[in-house]
């Protein structure tokens, strides 16, 4: 014997996946909304004032587009041997650490001559991929998206 189903069954049945399906959708971005976020760039530039251009510098582009603030060490590179630099002296605006409001950025940079005899002295050559990321105070690592091929020397 075989049953049929009727129209306002089926009507009811698609409500609740629908209703099911939504509700989970805004669950999940109510828990990602309390996330902390933050998004770290790198790239070759200069700085200016009133003097000119500055020496060429590798710039960090550092945002928080979350909705929560977060509290930043400072940025680091990676080298291909997986150790870390970090910049006790970077310059920057602000002070590390320093905290990232919500919708906020901050940048920081670096020489790339300075960089370079550092990676020189460490006995690094050629062309080498750098990692960079920035760590908050509750250990969380931030990577960059995109790796940086860097030229230590010719």
């Amino acid at each position: 014997m075989a049953t049929s189903i009727s129209s306002i069954e089926i009507i009811t049945a698609l409500v609740a996946v629908y209703g099911a399906a939504l509700s989970t959708i805004i669950f999940i971005k109510d828990q990602n909304k309390h996330k902390r976020k933050v998004t770290i760039k790198l790239s070759n530039g200069f700085l200016t004032s009133d003097r000119g251009l500055s020496d060429p510098m590798l710039i960090f582009e550092i945002a928080n587009p979350g909705q929560k603030s977060v509290t930043l060490v400072g940025p680091k590179i990676t080298l291909p041997d997986n150790k870390s630099m970090f910049f006790p002296e970077i310059g920057s605006i602000v002070r590390f650490p320093a905290t990232l409001e919500e919708g906020k950025s901050i940048q920081a940079w670096i020489k790339i001559s300075d960089l370079k005899a550092e990676l020189v002295r460490c006995g690094y050559k050629g062309t080498i991929k750098l990692n960079y990321s920035i760590d908050d105070q509750t250990g969380k690592t931030y990577n960059g998206k995109k790796s940086l091929n860097f030229p230590v020397t010719k």
